[in-house]
């Protein structure tokens, strides 16, 4: 994202054209690349993501990808494992569009739930899981 956000920016059409999800998005990954820590646990470690996440969020789309990030790390227990990881996402995803008043469809919220409905459908199959 840091080395995309001109893309990003260029493409930031949608629901407002304010040109700026790419660097919002970029100063968020550059808090979590400066501020997260390895922790002794899963747990430590994915808090204190959400922490940096959280602390270099900007606009709206920093702010939802780190509410995203935030719901992903809640009731971590010591590992992440395969049957966890797309309840995770799941209420990742749940957690960033309950941090919009009004979430709109065809944003990075979509994508995120998209994402998370693939990975159920994945692991359910049991193809890669």
């Amino acid at each position: 994202m840091i080395q995309e956000k001109n893309g990003l920016n260029a493409i930031n059409v949608f629901p407002v054209p304010d040109g700026d999800t790419g660097s919002n998005l970029a100063s968020m990954m550059q808090s979590i690349i400066e501020r997260s820590k390895l922790g002794e646990t899963s747990e430590e470690t994915l808090q204190s993501i959400a922490d940096a996440a959280i602390v270099g969020a900007r606009g709206n789309s920093g702010i939802i990808f780190a509410q995203y990030i935030y719901g992903f790390s809640l009731d971590v227990q010591n590992e992440v494992s395969k049957e966890s990881f797309s309840e995770m996402l799941k209420r990742a995803s749940t957690y960033a569009y309950q941090s919009i008043s009004k979430p709109i469809e065809g944003t990075m919220i979509t994508v995120m739930r998209t994402f998370a409905h693939a990975v159920e459908t994945v692991k359910a199959s049991g193809m890669i899981f």
